[in-house]
């Protein structure tokens, strides 16, 4: 049996918490709850190694300000045997399903801070297919 037990990364870093979910399952130790409650942003793996009832149930028991996809098919960037899809639907879902606040990114970098999240909830950031900066 394979074991996803990756490290969870958290990174505090100008007044922000992020957490970097990494290939980890989707119910990791109830030990390790504390370290992932007031998370500013989630990066999740949206294609692959979670389902899309699993990512829906770790943004609702972790309730981040911002969530930004994670492990999705980029073209130039992954190998078509990679088996990974495009999150462009799981962020249209998450839109339409979830109503959530999604800002299509039209460049390959992000920028944030307590003032740009304050008041967010469930807000999404979304590379989609940006490999470099404009």
């Amino acid at each position: 049996m394979i074991s996803l037990d990756n490290a969870i990364q958290i990174i505090a870093t100008g007044g922000l918490r992020i957490a970097i979910w990494g290939d980890n399952r989707a119910a990791p130790d109830p030990s390790l709850d504390h370290y992932l409650e007031n998370v500013d942003v989630l990066m999740l793996p949206v294609d692959n190694v979670l389902t899309r009832p699993e990512v829906d149930a770790i943004i609702r028991k972790y309730v981040p300000k911002a969530v930004i996809p994670a492990h999705y098919f980029i073209a130039g960037l992954s190998t078509d045997g990679s088996g990974l899809d495009s999150a462009d639907e799981w962020v249209n879902e998450q839109e339409k399903m979830h109503h959530a606040d999604v800002r299509r990114l039209t460049r390959a970098d992000l920028t944030l801070s307590p003032a740009k999240l304050k008041g967010a909830h469930h807000r999404i950031y979304y590379f989609g297919k940006y490999l470099e900066k404009e």
